[in-house]
């Protein structure tokens, strides 16, 4: 009996201590503060009304930034949509992880914002464009499509039904980002606006290089503006109907680049507006020139909520800003451009170091930097004179804000630059960027090939498929597959190693096979073969087994994704 007693204690000592643990994690919860991001898609932090554009239609986001702190000098690491998101959901620069070209997909393997806050407690939920992959990568605990909703007459927009939904019934912390579509184009004809030619605001960069702006153009954009502007008003009005809500949550309001400088490293492109709004600690009408970056926002998170930051993030939080105990965060800030996209279809990569005073430019295409192929040599050389650009660029950012008068031969400038110079040389080996391997790299996508004729690629006819033999010295794909660091190899026989390997064949080629691969596993060849003795492939296109022989290239399907006939990706076995 007294056995069955004592049992029955501890077992309810246990059950006792599991309900105050429990209560006390409720309670943890209950302290931690919610955050809500919202990120505008294509605006120049120049215009807003609070950042001094008088003719722009922004009072929303204006009253945001007299409730809380306005940031000067914030920056994202690239000026274009999908590597700038790959920042905020994953602490790290472009290169770090592997979307520094829009459209493709980040490394497998990464971790998140819904990893890392959901393992301090934290729900998070996306609502609008998410323009990420894979979806391995970028998994989210909810995630709210557009909708057309509330009279707001947009083609895309913001789901705000289901976001007031979520507002009302959440139960735990929460991390809530809001991404508008908006005002990234098309926009309306410049007729069907509310606004004249006289209206648009022309800043100094905007007719650098003696560049005309489209007045229509500008009209249908500043319409955009106006039109997402309503969203940063009804949320924190929703938040603000609930005090307890109100109280414990953090707003951030950005866009993702500038439309100005989309695809540059100046500041036109990647200084953004920035504006936090927490009531009971930031006080109103704040502003600051600290330099913060894209990078910074998942720390500040985690610090804020109280988790572990995590030591391979590439930068640091900015709690103490917020918090008003220090006026500095980072010294130094970079940027990325690498074109050879849908849009710039051109070979011309930059990188950036930005400190509070200065801003240094290294462009690693300028007229004579080329290589043994000729045919890249080719595409280099109409590069080098689209651009037009020098080496080595350097701008006094205190006294040149626009950036037009380059210092970079300025004899005053040379130990300035030359520091730059250097720290910038350190971050590219940190990121392991690409360029330290080779000199002038083509990055092959299928969607975005040099020598492929299109809409936004208009080449010579003698350019035409002419890479296809090069030795393309850096591939990807509009895939979720790791990216791949290695030379595209001319089709010929070869024997393939513990290496990476990318290949192109044309439609009729053969591939000599003179090895057996021990320990295939799912991510070791994705292919079709159309010699089932030397390659069997499963639904996927996996090889499972292989022999000796040869074998014709066909084409290749993963994921949904179909791939362009008769290309090979072959990864480290």
């Amino acid at each position: 009996m007294n056995r069955v007693r004592v049992i029955f204690l501890l077992t309810l000592f246990s059950s006792l201590l599991a309900c105050m643990a429990y209560q006390k994690k409720s309670e943890e919860n209950l302290n931690k503060p919610n955050f809500i991001f919202y990120l505008a898609d294509d605006q120049d932090k120049l215009d807003y009304g609070t950042y001094g554009n008088p003719n722009v239609h922004t009072p929303n986001v204006d009253k945001l930034a007299s409730q809380g702190l306005k940031f000067n000098s914030a920056f994202t690491g690239q000026a274009i949509c999908a590597p700038c998101r790959s920042q905020l959901f994953t602490g790290l620069y472009p290169l770090k992880n592997g979307t520094f070209i829009n459209h493709v997909g980040s490394k497998k393997g990464l971790l998140s914002v819904t990893d890392l806050l959901g393992d301090a407690g934290y729900e998070v939920v996306i609502a609008g464009k998410l323009h990420v992959k894979p979806q391995s990568v970028y998994e989210r605990d909810s995630y709210y499509e557009d909708e057309p909703c509330g009279g707001f007459d947009m083609d895309k927009a913001i789901p705000i039904d289901s976001i007031e939904n979520f507002l009302m019934t959440v139960t735990k912390p929460f991390c809530l980002f809001i991404t508008s579509h908006y005002p990234h184009g098309p926009y309306p004809k410049s007729e069907e606006t509310s606004y004249k030619p006289e209206d648009i605001v022309v800043h100094p960069h905007n007719e650098k290089n003696d560049k005309k702006v489209d007045l229509g153009r500008k009209m249908g954009y500043y319409e955009n503006i106006k039109k997402d502007n309503e969203m940063p008003g009804w949320v924190p009005d929703m938040v603000d109907s609930d005090a307890s809500l109100s109280s414990s949550t953090l707003f951030v309001y950005s866009s993702d680049h500038g439309a100005s400088g989309k695809f540059t490293v100046t500041d036109a492109g990647l200084n953004v507006p920035f504006i936090v709004r927490w009531p009971g600690v930031i006080p109103p009408d704040m502003s600051t020139e600290a330099v913060v970056h894209y990078t910074d926002v998942l720390p500040t998170f985690f610090d804020i909520a109280g988790a572990d930051i995590p030591s391979y993030l590439d930068v640091k939080s900015f709690k103490e800003l917020l918090q008003g105990t220090t006026d500095r965060h980072q010294k130094y800030v970079y940027g990325v451009a690498n074109h050879q996209n849908q849009l710039i279809p051109y070979i011309f990569p930059t990188r950036l170091i930005r400190s509070e005073t200065f801003a240094y430019i290294r462009n690693f295409n300028s007229i004579g930097n080329y290589g043994d192929d000729e045919n890249i040599n080719k595409f280099i050389k109409r590069a080098a004179l689209k651009f037009n650009a020098p080496a080595e660029e350097l701008y006094d950012t205190v006294n040149d804000p626009y950036q037009l008068n380059n210092l970079a031969k300025d004899t005053v400038c040379q130990e300035v630059k030359g520091d730059l110079n250097r720290k910038l040389s350190v971050w590219i080996a940190q990121q392991e960027d690409y360029l330290l391997d080779y000199k002038m790299p083509v990055i092959y996508a299928s969607n975005t090939a040099l020598d492929n004729p299109r809409r936004l690629n208009k080449i010579p006819e003698e350019l035409v498929g002419i890479l296809k033999d090069s030795e393309v010295l850096y591939r990807t794909k509009e895939l979720d597959f790791p990216l791949l660091l290695t030379p595209i190899v001319a089709l010929k026989d070869i024997s393939l190693s513990d290496t990476i390997l990318s290949l192109k064949l044309e439609e009729t080629s053969k591939l000599n096979i003179d090895f057996v691969p021990t320990n295939v596993t799912e991510k070791t060849v994705y292919w079709w073969s159309s010699n089932p003795e030397v390659a069997k492939v499963n639904q996927e296109g996996q090889i499972v087994a292989l022999t000796k022989g040869t074998t014709n290239i066909q084409t290749m399907s993963f994921d949904g994704h179909h791939i362009a006939s008769c290309e090979v990706i072959i990864v480290k076995i």
